[in-house]
């Protein structure tokens, strides 16, 4: 390897140096003058820095609050064991006590007494005897229109001798004539019919007869 020296680049240095220390001590002394130091103060650069606003502290709503799980306890678990199994002989029923036999003794009724006798209908006679005959009265309208006939009445004659019903049996034919003869027969007053001295109500066959003379 083969170095090589540059004898002149000593004295160039050396001159460098020296005017920069020049330059140095005139600017020291330019500094030194108010009007240069203004000049120089507003002729240097500003440095602005940027100041960078810190950002909000946002607030975190509280977390929820959770119910507490409260674990379900199981029901405690039933231990079912199976009955001991007895044999036949302890399961035999002893006998049933014997009850005393009570001896009720029988009680006899009175006989009931004997029913009344049913009544029997009234029976049918076919001869009536008055007190107060039948006043029959003629209709004027048949007379005037002359009608005539035979009515035949069934009148059931009380105890006391009164007409209590009474029925048409066979009509005349005219309304009016049949109406006459049933008036007249209920108006009347009979003889009670009797039986062994005792009057008994009876049916009786009583005829009216209306002709035009």
């Amino acid at each position: 390897m083969r170095l090589t020296v540059d004898y002149d680049a000593a004295p160039r240095g050396i001159g460098v140096a020296v005017v920069v220390v020049l330059h140095v001590i005139v600017l020291a002394a330019l500094l030194r003058i108010e009007a240069v130091r203004n000049a120089v103060a507003d002729a240097a650069p500003l440095f602005v820095s940027f100041i960078t606003p810190e950002k909000p502290k946002v607030e975190l709503p509280p977390p929820p609050v959770l119910p507490k799980i409260v674990p379900k306890k199981e029901p405690p678990r039933l231990i079912t064991t199976e009955a001991p199994v007895k044999s036949a002989i302890e399961f035999i029923a002893p006998p049933p006590p014997v009850e005393p036999v009570v001896v009720v003794p029988e009680v006899i009724a009175p006989p009931s007494p004997p029913l009344p006798p049913v009544a029997s209908a009234p029976k049918l006679i076919t001869h009536v005897e008055y007190v107060r005959a039948p006043q029959v009265e003629y209709p004027a309208v048949s007379r005037r229109l002359g009608e005539q006939g035979r009515v035949l009445l069934r009148v059931l004659i009380d105890r006391q001798g009164r007409a209590e019903r009474v029925e048409v049996q066979k009509s005349s034919g005219s309304q009016r004539l049949d109406d006459a003869a049933v008036k007249a027969a209920r108006e009347a007053l009979y003889r009670p019919y009797s039986e062994n001295g005792e009057p008994i109500p009876v049916w009786a066959l009583v005829p009216t007869r209306f002709e035009l003379s």
